[in-house]
């Protein structure tokens, strides 16, 4: 009944947050997007995802978006890599217009025809878009009617080949270091039939040691492929609660909630969760924040076992031999350290994730979690 009778609703003001932070100030953030199969779960629908978060309203050198295949499908690989070729022309023209809905699948549509009134500029540059919009979807069609071929070099698709989805080496390749846009990351860990894989949370926990190892941005974006940011301004809105509290008070994680698309008419069978969101805001009103998995920024400290607020565990931490914590990589325990400390650099200041490609694919081994807190004291979701 509490949850009934007090309902709270967090509103956010984004055009504000300048008054209080400098851009410069802004949190790096590592997004995840997570797919497993590419024809239950359409390539097409996952690159919208990815299109719409890489256009987001926010500093590009703040972020990097990591997209982890548990498929290890070539197709998914062609897809990321065809789509980041779109994205150079795609972000620019959301940024330019102020388009609000920017993932293509959902703006191209009847509603998003320009008008008279629209000057021939952006008429133009529409049909333009929606051109080049239309041949990404056709080219990400026909691959997925074809078998790929391993030994055309410009594709770099020899790791691909012979490649079993449940037993094979990690494969990490950074498809874009390319300043206009974030950072994009490709992941396919480590599988073998000896080794328990965890599903999705096996896989959240490796991109968070190989975004720890490459980029180690404080705050972790959990997305699912078949969704997308129907608000450019998302990560802004979340910046909003990080930064509202006062003193030394901090927050472990914000919690989006999920709008559905394409649902049925008064949706009959309860599929866009009123009522659940509904009690989420209960929860809210009586100190019980609620975690909905998906559509969740983390604070990566919180994520590796620290509490938000307590100082004196922070020392704690630091003091303990981090290898059996966070498993046998130098690199990523030094990573790990700067986070539980609270001296991690700014990402604009490191070095490019290409350099780290090697100590990436360690922490993406199957094994790697073997006798270390991984799972039980430090999650990646």
């Amino acid at each position: 009944m509490c949850t009934k009778w007090n309902q709270c609703y967090t509103i956010t003001y984004p055009e504000r947050l300048l008054e209080r932070i400098k851009e410069s100030e802004y949190p790096a953030v590592d997004i995840f997007v997570t797919t497993a199969n590419p024809i239950l779960e359409p390539c097409i629908i996952t690159m919208n995802t990815v299109l719409s978060l890489l256009a987001v309203d926010y500093p590009t050198n703040k972020l990097a978006l990591y997209l982890s295949d548990d498929a290890c499908s070539p197709l998914t690989f062609y897809s990321l890599v065809e789509t980041t070729k779109f994205a150079k022309l795609w972000v620019p023209f959301c940024k330019k217009y102020n388009i609000q809905v920017r993932a293509p699948f959902r703006y191209f549509t009847s509603s998003s025809i320009p008008l008279e009134d629209d000057s021939l500029e952006f008429r133009n540059e529409w049909k333009m878009m929606k051109n080049e919009y239309d041949y990404l979807y056709k080219k990400i069609e026909v691959a997925a009617q074809r078998p790929f071929t391993c030994d055309d070099p410009n594709l770099d698709f020899s790791v691909f080949c012979d490649v079993n989805r449940s037993d094979h080496p990690a494969i990490i390749k950074v498809v874009s270091e390319n300043t206009e846009l974030p950072y994009i990351i490709y992941i396919s860990r480590e599988k073998n039939p000896k080794h328990h894989h965890h599903y999705k949370a096996g896989a959240k926990n490796v991109l968070a040691r190989v975004s720890g190892v490459m980029t180690n941005a404080p705050l972790m974006l959990n997305v699912d492929c078949d969704m997308y940011a129907n608000n450019p301004q998302v990560v802004l809105h979340a910046m909003c609660v990080v930064f509202g509290y006062k003193n030394d008070q901090d927050c472990g994680f914000v919690q989006f909630p999920q709008a559905f698309y394409d649902g049925l008419k008064d949706d009959p069978f309860g599929n866009q969760l009123a009522n659940f969101y509904y009690i989420m805001n209960g929860l809210s009103a009586i100190q019980g924040i609620f975690y909905g998995g998906s559509n969740c920024f983390h604070r990566r400290k919180v994520m590796y076992g620290l509490s938000p607020n307590d100082i004196k565990k922070t020392r704690n931490i630091r003091n303990e031999d981090l290898h059996e914590v966070f498993g046998k990589s130098f690199k990523f325990k030094d990573s790990a350290a700067q986070i539980l400390s609270g001296s991690n650099p700014n990402l604009e200041n490191q070095r490019s994730p290409s350099s780290f490609i090697e100590a990436a694919i360690d922490v993406a081994s199957c094994s790697y979690e073997y006798g270390t807190q991984w799972g039980k004291k430090v999650k990646g979701y």
